[in-house]
């Protein structure tokens, strides 16, 4: 029996694909899927670096802008130069007590440079000064002095030696309980605070810790002393009932009194005199993977991760210094991660009144941002105006296989744009954020007439 033409055409209509059709179409199935997973593949692995390269933009910011405001608040109630400050009330001699254990205090300036401190300072770990070395890199350290932990300068009741015959050189400086200062400490004297509590708040900005720190006494005439804080406690003044709080000085420092024989010194009871902690501030690069030495960051290295190269890694990190310079325990911060260089240069005035540029690495630094007793008390940082700050942060991990043609790129030659992890400064590369900026030092500006 022969079909219809109609039903021929309906069958054919209701065919299904053939093998080589099903076949093609799955291998351009197969093909497409393949492109798609590249092209994901390909945009998480673009999307991670570009995370990475923002995360160490926004360190690097956070960083510098924590860095800037401490440069500029150098010599804030603190002497520039303790060697040169016309105002500084001792002779600064061994008898008097500003000897080499008082480190901190007898090589007081505004800012101190050191030129390659950080990467002295890693000599002994050959993984950061080998990375550093093959870079071509030698970060600098900075030392600060001022007032950083608090604005305010206290001031005083009665200040005077309360056993004199026992300690002549141990002095007492008695706070106003009542003054503004004290006030926007939180200290209270209307009955409804324990003097536990009270004590607590003086201690706090006050900060006796082992002789650590040091305290300035402005006089009413305008001269500075300064001392080594012991303690912290509360007693009563004579012809007073009121519990006043007050900070015992150690014998380190000899405190002049003022005499028929001397230039200048503590007068009378000094009421009047205002006091403030002056605390030494130090930046460097350096690593914080020990959890011996520091605990509180174990957990910043707990998850190291395939190709960030740990082994050269080291953070900016600030610390607190006591008097004799070493870092007072519990005050180290990370500031920055993954930092590979750190420099600083100057503009300091001269003698003639015209300000010149000292630039990082150069000579000059020594003199002008040194320790101001070196060479015969002849390093000046007092004339320095302005610092010039250099930090670079790379990414965490390396994400590029060469290095930038600077010339190619029309770069300018000299900029860090990318950093080596292999040995001897070869691939595989980081990418690196710098930020810089010049930093005027508004309280060095009384020292123009020395």
């Amino acid at each position: 029996m022969k079909r219809s033409r109609s039903a021929c055409a309906r069958s054919a209509s209701a065919r299904g694909f053939t093998l080589v059709e099903l076949m093609v179409a799955l291998t351009g199935g197969l093909l497409i899927s393949v492109f798609v997973f590249m092209m994901a593949s390909q945009g998480s692995k673009f999307y991670q670096q570009e995370a990475r390269i923002s995360n160490a933009t926004i360190g690097v910011m956070n960083g510098f802008q924590r860095l800037r405001a401490d440069v500029a608040r150098a010599g804030f109630l603190a002497s520039p130069n303790v060697v040169r400050d016309p105002l500084v009330c001792s002779g600064q001699t061994a008898a008097e007590g500003w000897t080499n254990a008082q480190r901190s205090l007898r090589e007081m300036g505004g800012v101190r440079i050191v030129p390659g401190g950080s990467r002295t300072a890693a000599d002994g770990d050959d993984g950061l000064a080998t990375f550093w070395k093959d870079n071509k890199l030698n970060p600098d350290q900075l030392i600060l002095a001022g007032a950083f932990s608090s604005t305010d300068q206290f001031p005083a009741a009665e200040i005077g030696r309360p056993n004199a015959a026992g300690a002549p050189n141990v002095w007492r400086v008695y706070l106003q309980p009542n003054s503004p200062a004290m006030a926007r400490l939180g200290y209270r004297t209307d009955g409804n605070q324990s003097e536990a509590a009270r004590l607590a708040l003086v201690q706090a900005a006050f900060t006796p810790d082992g002789a650590a720190r040091v305290l300035r006494i402005l006089d009413r005439k305008g001269s500075h002393h300064y001392a080594v804080i012991g303690s912290v406690g509360m007693g009563t003044l004579a012809g007073d009932g009121q519990q006043t709080p007050y900070i015992d000085l150690t014998g380190a420092v000899i405190l002049q009194q003022e005499s028929r024989t001397t230039a200048c010194g503590l007068q009378g009871l000094n009421v009047g005199a205002t006091v403030n902690v002056v605390n030494f501030v130090r930046y460097s690069l350096k690593r914080l993977d020990d959890p011996q030495t520091y605990p509180q960051f174990a957990a910043v290295y707990a998850d190291e991760v395939p190709g960030t190269h740990e082994e050269s890694r080291a953070e900016l990190v600030r610390e607190e210094l006591d008097v004799t310079g070493t870092a007072i325990t519990d005050t180290t911060e990370l500031v920055a991660e993954y930092a590979v260089d750190l420099k600083f240069s100057v503009s300091q005035l001269t003698t003639t009144g015209t300000l010149v540029e000292i630039a990082e690495g150069d000579d000059g630094i020594d003199a002008a941002a040194g320790n101001p007793r070196a060479g015969g008390g002849n390093a000046r940082p007092d004339r320095i105006r302005s610092v010039h700050a250099r930090l670079a942060v790379r990414s965490r991990e390396a994400d590029r296989d060469a290095n930038i043609d600077l010339e190619a790129a029309n770069l300018p030659v000299g900029g860090l744009y990318r950093v080596a992890l292999g040995a001897n400064a070869t691939g595989p590369y980081a990418r690196v954020r710098t930020l810089q900026a010049d930093i005027a030092l508004r309280n060095h500006m009384r020292a123009v007439r020395w």
